[in-house]
């Protein structure tokens, strides 16, 4: 707009005198968004120009550019029908850019017009969020890294060009050194985050007594998952609830915007002071905290996993398991199918572990690793359910270090929730139940269809196991390795990677021990090690997107090297910057594209972790920005 003034200027002063510009019945008054800023903002059109009849005037288009050229223009179904005065949102801008926008349209007279508007997407931190952060444990400081999402540097000299398009949304956690912020976001192929949300921004305007001091760190900290309305769904938890069972651990319907449309909350097992964080209506489901994923279904439907905590009886031949000394309290998962719109969100029906696994096999008891958590689920998916009659409900556990698949529905073979096979191995002697091995082999499984060596060998602990490819054949997760997942010394330590299956042949009862084949893994050149957290994906042109949530760099002060190391070493956030880092790679093992979230940065570190990255492609983005911005 700026340049088109000057060539108009120049014009005017070597030819033709150029017409005055049209004049303008409305004023834009520019507003950082509540929900959005610095990602978005909202303009406010009213009447009050230059004179121009403002009475039946209307907008046809608001359109505008940033500093480097781009294009973006607001969706017209936000203009059409509207009188003045009314506000449009402009959203999935990018930060820290000078923005030229115009707004055209007619007058009352019938005249064209057009209203330009200048402004900046700041990174600001304002006093009431950096008072927020504080309260999460952020030490005093204007930089506004504490109070927002931490930056992302993407690895020159990759080709990106050979990207899947669209976007990667994952949520960041903090991890130590110079972080505190929480919060589910989108960047861009070239690391530009395009679209946020937290706490502060989900609750501020409507339900702020949960950002309190003392609100026990309400946090995004989990899933998220795209509706099919359009709208996102996130995880909000208060005092670490998915793991730490001491807080409020719910779901946020948001739109796009920013604006909370819905809430559900685990209804059991919250602590009586934390019951004052449960936002005002929240749907309260039967469910002991909600964690770690959740998806829509095809049918309609919603589902999620959440705890199953029981006391399991030994010691007598009446008990659960008579080989037990005494009891043992065990917390194991279930993975729930409910209704969320309908009353509290009505359950449909419920897959517990202590249904699939043996229990008095597989559990070592309170006292030893990882107890009383015996199965740490992290991921489920029903693709074999609902696009391959197969039946197979297929969930992760990252304390055995096993995927396994059991009945969705009833079937001539046994009954829902009961296991159909199991992929992995025992653990060792260290870890495993009391007759882990002797129960695990009895079961259907699978084994690698050659001896496992340093290079070639199981899972030991894996986070977002899914199928991949039309067939239902193909099985991604991220590994941890890195002396998680039951291992011990024996077993030695592993880099972290993204590991693919092939498990065409499925073991049934008739046939109990059936081959799997790793056919594709990748790990970081440098052996990366992410104890903890990650994700693993198949992308739409057949690339992989891997996430290292929790990557470990160690500076060893005896060397000044830095690298990689073990855990438990994350716990020392004073030598260790953990940090999340997106890889994807071709099938053929190039890595085209590489973000680095937080780590070493500016010499500082800043000490982020991150959980379950999707790739949003251009027609899922359209689903969900589409509707605000024609172009962005």
């Amino acid at each position: 707009m700026r340049i088109a003034f000057l060539l108009l200027v120049i014009a005017g002063a070597v030819g033709a005198a150029s017409p005055p510009p049209p004049t303008s019945p409305i004023a834009v008054r520019h507003v950082p968004h509540p929900s959005m800023h610095p990602f978005g903002c909202k303009l406010e059109l009213s009447a009050g120009g230059d004179g121009a009849p403002a009475s039946g005037a209307r907008v046809h288009e608001v359109r505008g550019t940033d500093e480097e050229g781009r294009a973006y223009r607001v969706h017209p179904q936000q203009l059409a029908g509207k009188s003045l005065p009314f506000t449009v949102s402009v959203i999935a801008l990018r930060e820290g850019l000078a923005y030229d926008f115009v707004v055209s349209g007619v007058d009352g007279a019938g005249a064209a017009f057009e209203q330009p508007v200048a402004f900046h997407t700041r990174r600001a931190a304002t006093d009431e969020r950096m008072r927020h952060m504080r309260a999460l444990g952020a030490p005093p400081t204007t930089d506004p890294t504490y109070a927002y999402a931490p930056p992302v540097v993407p690895t020159p000299g990759l080709n990106y060009s050979k990207m899947s398009p669209g976007w990667t949304w994952w949520s960041n956690f903090p991890g130590g050194n110079n972080s505190a912020w929480a919060g589910s976001r989108m960047v861009d192929a070239a690391g530009n985050t395009r679209w946020y949300t937290d706490c502060y921004t989900m609750f501020y305007g409507w339900f702020p007594k949960i950002l309190d001091f003392q609100a026990s760190k309400c946090g995004i900290t989990g899933t998220q998952t795209k509706l099919k309305n359009g709208n996102l769904l996130v995880n909000f938890n208060t005092n670490m609830a998915m793991v730490s069972g001491a807080g409020v651990s719910g779901l946020a319907e948001v739109t796009p915007t920013g604006e909370v449309l819905n809430t559900w909350v685990s209804a059991l097992g919250i602590p009586a002071d934390q019951e004052q964080w449960v936002p005002p209506n929240a749907r309260r489901i039967p469910l002991l905290d909600m964690n770690h994923d959740v998806q829509e279904l095809p049918n309609g439907n919603w589902m999620i996993i959440a705890f199953d905590d029981r006391n399991v009886t030994g010691g007598s031949p009446t008990a659960t398991c008579p080989d037990w000394t005494e009891d043992k309290y065990c917390s194991g998962n279930v993975v729930v199918e409910f209704m969320p719109y309908d009353g509290n969100g009505t359950v449909v029906k419920r897959w517990s572990t202590f249904d699939a696994l043996d229990v008095c096999a597989t559990y070592k008891g309170v006292g030893a690793w990882p107890a009383p958590e015996w199965i740490h689920m992290n991921a489920f998916d029903t693709y074999n359910v609902f696009e391959q009659d197969r039946n197979e409900l297929i969930v992760s556990s990252f304390s055995l270090g096993w995927v396994w698949a059991m009945r969705y529905a009833d079937d001539e073979n046994g009954k829902a929730g009961s296991l159909m096979w199991l992929l992995g191995k025992p653990r060792p002697p260290s870890t495993a139940g009391p007759t882990e091995v002797s129960w695990f082999n009895s079961q259907p499984h699978f084994e690698l269809d050659k001896n496992e060596t340093e290079s070639y060998h199981w899972q030991q602990g894996q986070h977002d196991a899914n199928i991949v490819g039309m067939d239902g054949n193909s099985l991604v997760m991220f590994d941890n390795g890195a002396k998680t997942g039951g291992k011990d010394a024996a077993w030695g330590s592993r880099p972290s990677r993204l590991l693919q299956f092939d498990i065409t042949n499925r073991p049934t009862k008739a046939s109990p021990v059936q081959t799997t084949t790793i056919n594709f893994e990748y790990n970081t050149s440098d052996g990366g090690k992410a104890p903890y957290l990650g994700g693993a994906r198949r992308l739409e042109n057949d690339n992989f997107l891997v996430q290292f949530g929790a990557l470990t760099d160690k500076i060893y002060p005896e060397t000044g090297a830095e690298g990689p190391c073990d855990a438990p070493c994350e716990k020392d956030t004073i030598n260790v910057c953990m940090h999340p880092r997106f890889d994807e790679v071709t099938p053929e093992g190039e890595v085209v594209s590489s973000m680095m979230v937080g780590g070493r940065y500016r010499g500082k570190c800043y000490g982020w972790t991150g959980y379950r990255a999707y790739r949003m492609p251009p027609d899922s983005l359209d689903d969900v920005f589409g509707r605000y911005m024609a172009e962005y």
